[in-house]
């Protein structure tokens, strides 16, 4: 009899310390939301803005702490070389767009200083300003 009740006491104790360490396993119903918001999501696997890719850090971190993991890893998120090649085939791509053509991008991404802020749809001359706002979208 003691020896049962030392043997329940130890896998009781066991388990405690597996909990303790942070292990978890990952359920079904964890792992299909992981799934959705960090791994197959299009703000992981496509997205190069840097909005996404903090939305991305936390949703890891959120998986990661839940015990998930994803089949396999978002692109955008965890290859640098893969927004760097999207990067390039956008500028390829636009290369030959007019000066007012980018202030329109720019304005349309949310840099409101490439902008006309007084309502005449007009673009300001500030393009080093639009620059450094289109580098940090």
């Amino acid at each position: 009899m003691k020896w049962c009740t030392l043997v329940v006491l130890l896998a009781v104790g066991s388990d405690a310390v597996f909990l303790r360490k942070g292990d978890k396993k990952c359920s079904d119903n964890e792992q299909a939301k992981h799934d959705a918001i960090y791994c197959k999501s299009g703000t992981c696997t496509e997205c190069c803005d840097l909005w996404c890719k903090d939305t991305c850090d936390a949703s890891k971190e959120a998986m990661e702490a839940d015990g998930c993991k994803c089949a396999g890893p978002p692109a955008a998120h965890v290859k640098a070389s893969f927004c760097e090649d999207k990067a390039k085939k956008y500028k390829a791509d636009h290369k030959d767009d007019k000066w007012e053509t980018q202030m329109g991008v720019a304005c349309s991404k949310g840099c409101e200083g490439c902008c006309d802020q007084k309502g005449l749809q007009t673009f300001l001359q500030a393009p080093e300003q639009c620059k450094l706002c289109m580098a940090k979208l």
